[in-house]
């Protein structure tokens, strides 16, 4: 951004539509990843403000879905959904829950091939003596190897083995998403064989807030 625009300000790059169009996104991109690091370190020290009340986690599932289906529309990606019908109200703040399962499905998209399916349900299940709303998003991608699944959730890490560094994303998204659903008192689970693909779950505890 700084070259480019010191470029223009010399009068060496004209100032094209173009030019400012491609410098606009470039700010946009670097905006996101300022806040994507300021939250994630906020929540890292549990001081990431929440604004917790009732919602239905399957209307948080469908936006989600809404919002990205141009962009799997691009890859002639199916979106499959099978929501499990009367689940509970949860206490969350339901932006923060929305980002960690629009985060998981760009994921998906991002690693699926061409005109394959991507299957995200939501169910109740119970576990360690209590209720969980169990998210599951499922891929047919590149899939990750099994060395690379205790470190996915790091800061920045990708494996070389199983996600191409040139399909974007700013390496911080699993990052967040482990670090929100955490702060909920939640757990988020990958189950993964090189080559077929990825399975994430997002479990957030039922009934009962959790601070």
């Amino acid at each position: 951004i700084q070259g480019h625009l010191e470029g223009m300000m010399d009068g060496v790059i004209e100032p094209t539509k173009e030019q400012l169009s491609s410098l606009h996104e470039e700010a946009v991109r670097l905006n996101r990843l300022i806040k994507e690091l300021r939250d994630l370190s906020l929540a890292e020290v549990r001081q990431l403000a929440l604004e917790k009340q009732p919602a239905d986690i399957n209307q948080m599932l469908q936006r989600s879905v809404s919002m990205l289906k141009p962009m799997a529309d691009e890859k002639n990606l199916e979106l499959v959904c099978v929501l499990e019908n009367g689940l509970p109200d949860i206490t969350v703040d339901s932006h923060r829950i929305s980002q960690v399962f629009y985060n998981l499905v760009v994921n998906a998209i991002r690693y699926s091939p061409e005109k394959g399916q991507i299957h995200i349900t939501s169910c109740r299940k119970q576990g360690e003596n209590r209720d969980w709303l169990v998210v599951t998003i499922r891929d047919e991608g590149s899939g990750i190897a099994q060395e690379d699944i205790p470190y996915i959730f790091d800061h920045f890490y990708r494996g070389d083995k199983s996600r191409d560094r040139k399909s974007g994303g700013s390496g911080l998204g699993l990052a967040i998403v482990k670090q929100l659903v955490e702060i909920h008192g939640g757990k988020v689970t990958v189950e993964s064989i090189l080559g077929k693909g990825a399975t994430f779950q997002v479990w957030l505890p039922a009934g009962a807030d959790v601070e």
